[in-house]
Order: C-alpha cells, then structure tokens, then sequence
C-alpha cells in the first residue's frame, strides 16, 4: 500500500470579508487571557508560557511605530530579549468595558501602573469616533490617579494588512496599531523553531498559526 503526505489541516475559519465567525471574539479571548498569564506568580504554573506573555505584554506596552508604520521595540531590544526587570506583580482584566474591547490594569515592578485600553480587530473597521470616545472614557475612569498611571491606547489587528483609513484614525486619536503576528515575532514565537508551553490552547493560538484565514 503506497503511502501519502500528511495534509496540514485547514484553517478553522474561512475568510468572507465583512463577516463576523467569531474571530474577533476569539481573538479578545486569548489576547485577554495571555495578558493575564504575564503576572509573575503563573512562572510556577508554566514558565515558558509566562515568559512569553511577558513579552507580549512588554511589545505592547512599549512598541512603537516608525516613519515606515513598522511595530518596533526600543533600542537595543532583542527579538525574544525582553528586560528580564520587566516584571508584572498584576495583571487585571476587564472585557467590554463601556464598549471597549479590553482594558487591562498592568503593575510593573519598580515602574507602576499601565493601562491598556484595546480596540481588538480581526476583519471590521474603526467606527467613527469610536477611538475618541473609548479614549476619553478612560482618562475620566483612572482621572483620580493621574498622573501616576500610565495609559496606552491601542488597536491590536490579527495580520500587517491594515488600511491606510484605519491608520490614519489611530494617528489621529493618539493610538498604536500593531499586528499580533509582529507581537508575537517580538516576543520570539517561531512557528517553525520556538519551544512549546504544552498549553494546548495557547501553542494552538500563538504558535500553530491559529488565526490563519482559508480563503
């Protein structure tokens, strides 16, 4: 009997511009749950899973964009090389809060609180407005310890293709716009060389290549 190559399997979803199977759902799911595997105290549960939501949470908090729109961290940081002082004693979560996708409350060793607010894409666009308002909701939320707390806007997409109009209202309002694939690049997820967590759900999401589209 001859034998055959192994097939990868398909993509769980089949891309349909403009429609909604739950990938953006998903996808607040596990962004949310991965920034709260970044505090300190899981390293115990699973060290290489913390680690690399660590990361994660550091290219997000720090990542900037250059002239060229590309997601960078600063100088002298490494694909994989976070600060090893970038420690998170907590890590808060909190989902459609006002509408906003999530807002996480960060406490940073010897560096104090960030807040996270994050607009989560998939396929849809911003609204109108949308960035402003969400903004200003959450400058009156934390107003009482400003200046203490530390507030990053951003709108997390799944891939690099972002629209030149999506862009340009994220420069407007004042947020980033980093893509997971990027992120998680920074962070030093490999697909094809890094370690597994043997989290099924976080190496089928971050490193198989969960959020791939079938089209």
């Amino acid at each position: 009997m001859g034998t055959t190559k192994d097939e990868k399997l398909p993509p769980i979803f089949i891309l349909k511009e403009g429609t909604d199977q739950g990938q953006e759902a998903i996808q607040d799911f596990f962004l949310a749950w991965t920034i709260r595997c970044s505090a300190e105290k899981y390293k115990s549960s699973n060290p290489t899973l913390q680690e690399y939501a660590r990361r994660i949470v550091y290219a997000l908090i720090h990542g900037f964009h250059d002239d060229n729109d590309c997601y960078l961290l600063p100088k002298g940081v490494n694909i994989g090389e976070i600060p090893a002082d970038f420690k998170i004693t907590s890590a808060k979560v909190f989902r459609q809060v006002s509408n906003i996708d999530i807002v996480a409350e960060i406490q940073v060793e010897n560096d104090g609180l960030y807040i996270l607010n994050i607009e989560d894409k998939f396929y849809s666009n911003i609204s109108d407005g949308q960035l402003a308002s969400a903004k200003k909701i959450l400058v009156g939320k934390y107003k009482h310890i400003q200046p203490k707390v530390k507030m990053v806007h951003l709108v997390t997409y799944a891939d690099s293709n972002v629209t030149e109009k999506n862009k340009n209202q994220c420069k407007t309002n004042g947020y980033k716009f980093p893509d997971l694939d990027t992120v998680s690049g920074w962070a030093g997820i490999d697909k094809e060389k890094c370690q597994l967590t043997g989290n099924d759900l976080f190496d089928e999401y971050w490193i198989h290549g969960f959020r791939e589209l079938d089209d």
